[in-house]
């Protein structure tokens, strides 16, 4: 469940477009991507990250309205949610 109180600019459900495998073989699912002035969180697998965390090995590099970057033995993926639904300050949502 996500915090009610977090000002949110994007937000979506959805699953990766390409699957990436961490050391103990368990595919990373993006779940939800939360952005605000102050923070870019990302919902991985159930857990909430955030850019220079690692979740089954795999380094969050960046976190974008659309899109996780992660890096994984020495590669870099992208991590899509593949129907974003945004939501935008004055509670408009798009998408």
């Amino acid at each position: 469940m996500r915090d009610p109180t977090l000002p949110l600019v994007g937000m979506g459900n959805g699953t990766l477009s390409a699957t990436v495998k961490s050391d103990q073989q368990d595919a990373l699912t993006l779940e939800s991507i939360f952005i605000s002035d102050k923070r870019k969180l990302a919902v991985i697998n159930g857990q909430t990250v955030s850019i220079n965390q690692t979740i089954n090995g795999v380094f969050i590099k960046n976190i974008t309205a659309k899109e996780v970057t992660v890096r994984h033995k020495g590669q870099d993926k992208k991590l899509h949610i593949i129907k974003p639904l945004l939501k935008t300050r004055n509670g408009a949502r798009q998408g």
